[in-house]
């Protein structure tokens, strides 16, 4: 082999492991995520009010921001749009995913996320009805709805799960995932990881009171419906209601329950959110919500566990 072969080998070499460096000390590529986001002003709005009722009174206010490189002392959040963006060049993890990086206080969140979570309950849909001259409903279909609603929804939606992303932060967690496939799996119950997790959601609790607060929780309340109507009417729009639960929130008749798997490695997002609302209630006395969160804790079983007596017992 001659002289420039093994210049050009060398060459090679020395960008190989430079490449190999670049990608160790930063593996989610967060300076071209900040350049290329894909996340609209309209999320990033709502990704701002988010995060300032999440980290209100926490070391962080005041000192949060989107879309810029990290800075010691600083909550940084990197807002990408995987729906804009080419998700097969994103680093591993980051697609339809909300993670603490485990470092320099950053999260990056992607908003496709909460757009699948909120379209795949109808959050973001409500029903249009047509009527007789008696006034009896004729028909009625589930139609868009206004937009300034649904990115309410999204900064709700952005509050539990970035609200769940800084409880590991300050919890002093590491790398931490928060996924749609992961935010919908189950945990067994002897897991240090559930834990973990329940322990970060609980910051909302402590961060969120019942009164300014209110919205929050009653939010929670509406995706647990919706839940208990997906679960009792399968292939149904939630926003129609279903005829095999009684009319009201969260209430179910005598014999209906909703069965959560006990396998995989997360909590099912509806032990979690219920949870939360109790230990909400606990601390700050959340009204109606108290009574219907241990309602629905009382009807949720294991998959294959046996109907239990008169006297449920509560999870």
């Amino acid at each position: 082999m001659n002289k420039i072969s093994f210049a050009v080998l060398g060459l090679a070499l020395v960008s190989l492991v430079a490449g190999v460096a670049l990608r160790a000390r930063d593996p989610f590529d967060t300076d071209n995520l900040i350049a290329h986001p894909g996340a609209s002003a309209e999320w990033q709005g709502a990704a701002a009010r988010a995060l300032e009722r999440v980290t209100r009174g926490t070391r962080y206010t005041g000192k949060w921001q989107i879309n810029k490189s990290p800075a010691k002392g600083k909550l940084t959040l990197v807002l990408i749009d995987s729906d804009q963006l080419d998700a097969t060049k994103l680093a591993p993890g980051l697609d339809r995913n909300c993670t603490y990086t485990g470092r320099n206080e950053l999260i990056i969140c992607d908003v496709a996320l909460v757009r699948k979570f909120i379209a795949e309950r109808d959050l973001d849909k409500t029903t249009q009805s047509t009527y007789d001259a008696m006034g009896r409903v004729l028909s009625t279909k589930v139609v868009p709805l206004a937009r300034h609603y649904v990115v309410a929804d999204y900064q709700m939606m952005l509050e539990w799960i970035l609200g769940h992303e800084l409880g590991h932060i300050l919890n002093g967690d590491g790398r931490a995932h928060f996924s749609s496939s992961r935010f919908e799996d189950n945990v067994k119950n002897t897991s240090l990881d559930q834990r973990r997790e329940l322990a970060a959601d609980a910051f909302l609790a402590r961060q969120f009171d019942g009164d300014s607060d209110s919205d929050f929780y009653f939010f929670l309340v509406d995706i647990l419906n919706r839940e208990v109507d997906r679960k009792a009417c399968p292939g149904r729009s939630p926003v129609l209601g279903c005829p095999n639960t009684q009319v009201g929130m969260l209430i179910f008749s005598p014999s209906d329950y909703l069965r959560y798997s006990t396998s995989a490695t997360h909590p099912e997002f509806v032990i979690r959110m219920d949870r939360l609302l109790i230990l909400a209630d606990r601390r700050h006395s959340l009204g109606v919500i108290g009574p219907l969160a241990r309602e629905l804790g009382d009807k949720l079983l294991a998959e294959g566990a046996p109907r239990p007596g008169p006297k449920s017992q509560r999870l």
